[in-house]
């Protein structure tokens, strides 16, 4: 079981969105940069985490413009693979986030609840899923 990791910092880009093969399920990557000390006391200090999360926080995350403050909770993994140009072992320490959004310590955010699909809209949203034909829906349910 791994600890869990909190940041505050700045995005240093608009996360990346992806998706996963044949359709899959979202997923961004970004970095934010934590600053320790104060640069006006010559003692400033930036360090970079590398963040990934999935599903629809990947999509709420990369709608966050480059620069947002953001707080973010996860666990650290380490990420292995084989370098291509060298064909050397690399690796890297990488963020999974399972909760995080912009900071409201400077900036005001407006949070609106989602609404839950209708159950017509579901049934048309797992037809395209699945690769279906887009059903026609209502205009409104028929009871």
């Amino acid at each position: 079981m791994s600890s869990d990791i909190t940041l505050i910092g700045n995005l240093t880009a608009t996360p990346e969105l992806r998706y996963g093969k044949n359709g899959g399920k979202p997923w961004a990557t970004f970095s934010v940069a934590v600053n320790k000390g104060r640069e006006e006391e010559g003692n400033k200090t930036s360090h970079f985490f590398d963040v990934k999360c999935f599903n629809e926080f990947a999509e709420h995350m990369a709608e966050l413009p480059k620069g947002t403050r953001v707080l973010i909770i996860g666990h650290q993994e380490q990420e292995s693979w084989d370098d291509k140009a060298t064909g050397k072992k690399r690796s890297k320490h990488v963020v999974v986030a399972r909760e995080g959004g912009p900071s409201v310590r400077y900036t005001a955010v407006t949070a609106s609840p989602r609404k839950a699909p209708s159950k017509v809209e579901q049934q048309a949203v797992d037809a395209v899923q699945q690769g279906f034909a887009e059903p026609s829906i209502p205009a409104e349910e028929p009871f």
